[in-house]
């Protein structure tokens, strides 16, 4: 529960301090798995792309996906599904 004056701060910003912080938090993270564990990275990848979705950082979580895409580069994987999920997700956005 956030104390007045942070809720105060919160609504000030309309809630993109709290968001902001998630997605520092997901990019250290991602930063630190390696790409021997792609199913972890692609979560990862996903969830700062929806951090930056609602930020109205749409080019840059449609980039950040298809990055990680050509990254994984194993079509049929776990990964690959993943993070196609989450690139036809992202596509409301457009």
């Amino acid at each position: 529960m956030l104390d007045e004056a942070s809720q105060r701060v919160y609504c000030t910003n309309g809630g993109n301090i709290g968001v902001k912080y998630y997605l520092a938090a997901l990019g250290d993270g991602l930063a630190l798995v390696g790409p021997e564990l792609a199913p972890v990275r692609a979560r990862l990848v996903a969830g700062c792309a929806m951090c930056e979705n609602l930020l109205g950082r749409h080019a840059a979580a449609h980039a950040r996906l298809l990055g990680a895409l050509d990254e994984i580069g194993e079509e049929g994987s776990f990964a690959a599904a993943d993070l196609e999920i989450e690139l036809a997700a992202d596509a409301l956005y457009d």
